[in-house]
C-alpha cells in the first residue's frame, strides 16, 4: 500500500514537473486546526509559499481511485495560481491589520476544541467556553474569503482588550453571517429533490425526533452562531423545549429534542460520525451539549 509520505512525494514531484513557472516544491508539517497536518508547501521565488493540504485525494486513492494522484497535483497548482493572483489583497491585508480602526471591520471568532489546539490558543487571544475556545481572525469582504489569524502580539499592538474584541467580532458576524435555523430535510430537500414537507410528515408518523441544521448564512465556521444574543432561546421556542445541540462540525450544530437519543447514545453517534465523516481539521467536539429552557444556558452532557 501507498503510504500517504509516498503519496505526497508523488504530488510534489508531478507538481514541480508540471507548473508553467520555475518553483520550489516541498511536503511539509503545519499547525491547522485540531494538530498538525501533512501539505504540499509551494513557493514561487522570495514570496510566500502557500501550503496545500490533499488528504481527500489521498483517500480517493486509497479507496481506488488512480486519478487522484493527478487531481491532488492539479488542485496544488491551482491553490499557487490562486495565490499570485490574491497577493496584492494579502499585502493590502497586512496593511490593514496594523490599524484596529480599520481591521475590526474584518473581525470574527469561531469555536474550537481546547483541548486539541493548546499550543496554538496559547498564542492567540481566546475565551473560554465549555470544554470549547473562541479565537479571532480576520477575513476579507473581497470575495477571496481570505482568512488571518489574531495573535497576541497584534492584539497588544492594537492596545484593546479582548473584551471590546469579542464585541467587534460578534457584531460582524451577526451582521455578515447571520444565523440560519432549519429542518435537517430542507438540506436533504436540495440533494434528492424529495419534499421536506413529506419527510417530516414520515418522522412524525413513525414517533422519531426532528432534528435542526443551526449554522450560519455563508455555513463557514458556522458553529460559532451559538454565541448570537437571543438565538438558542429562538430555537427552543421553535422546538418546544430543552433540545441537544450535536457538534456536526465547526461549521454547525445539529439540534435534536431531548425527548429523543440519551446523551450516552448520542456521544456514541457523534463519535462515530467524527471518525468516518467528519475531515480531522473540522471537528468539534465528541460529545453532545444541553440547552436548558430554564436556566437559559449550555450544559455540558
Amino acid at each position: 500500500m501507498v503510504t500517504k509520505q509516498e503519496f505526497l512525494q508523488t504530488v510534489a514531484k508531478i507538481v514541480t514537473m508540471a507548473s508553467d513557472v520555475p518553483v520550489t516544491v516541498n511536503v511539509t508539517t503545519i499547525r491547522r486546526n485540531n494538530g498538525k497536518h501533512d501539505c504540499i508547501q509551494v513557493k514561487r521565488g522570495r514570496n510566500t509559499g502557500v501550503n496545500v493540504g490533499v488528504d481527500s485525494y489521498y483517500q480517493a486513492f486509497c479507496d481506488g481511485g488512480i486519478s487522484a494522484v493527478m487531481a491532488a497535483a492539479e488542485s496544488v497548482i491551482q491553490a499557487q495560481e490562486d495565490c499570485e493572483a490574491y497577493k496584492d489583497a494579502m499585502l493590502n491585508i497586512a496593511k490593514e491589520m496594523t490599524d484596529y480602526e480599520q481591521a475590526k471591520g474584518m473581525l470574527m471568532c469561531r469555536l474550537v476544541n481546547t483541548a486539541l489546539n493548546r499550543d496554538r490558543l496559547s498564542e492567540m487571544p481566546n475565551i473560554p467556553f465549555h470544554d470549547l475556545s473562541i479565537p479571532f481572525y480576520v477575513m476579507t469582504d473581497s470575495g477571496q474569503g481570505l482568512i488571518t489569524g489574531i495573535t497576541n502580539n497584534l492584539l497588544a499592538k492594537w492596545g484593546i482588550g479582548i473584551t471590546e474584541l469579542f464585541r467587534d467580532a460578534l457584531a460582524n458576524m451577526q451582521a455578515k453571517a447571520p444565523a440560519e435555523f432549519h429542518s435537517i430535510f430542507d438540506a436533504i430537500t436540495g440533494i434528492t429533490g424529495v419534499p421536506a414537507e413529506d419527510m417530516e410528515k414520515t418522522v412524525k408518523d413513525i414517533g422519531a425526533p426532528m432534528l435542526y441544521i443551526l449554522t450560519s448564512k455563508d455555513k463557514r465556521m458556522g458553529a460559532a452562531v451559538i454565541l448570537y444574543p437571543g438565538i438558542l432561546e429562538s430555537c427552543a421556542e421553535i422546538m418546544g423545549g430543552d433540545f441537544y445541540l450535536i457538534p456536526s462540525s465547526i461549521h454547525e450544530f445539529l439540534l435534536a429534542p431531548v425527548s429523543g437519543m440519551g446523551p450516552d447514545e448520542l456521544q456514541a453517534v457523534i463519535r462515530k460520525i467524527n471518525q468516518t465523516e467528519v475531515l480531522p481539521e473540522e471537528m468539534l467536539a465528541d460529545h453532545a451539549y444541553l440547552y436548558s429552557t430554564a436556566q437559559k444556558k449550555i450544559i455540558m452532557v
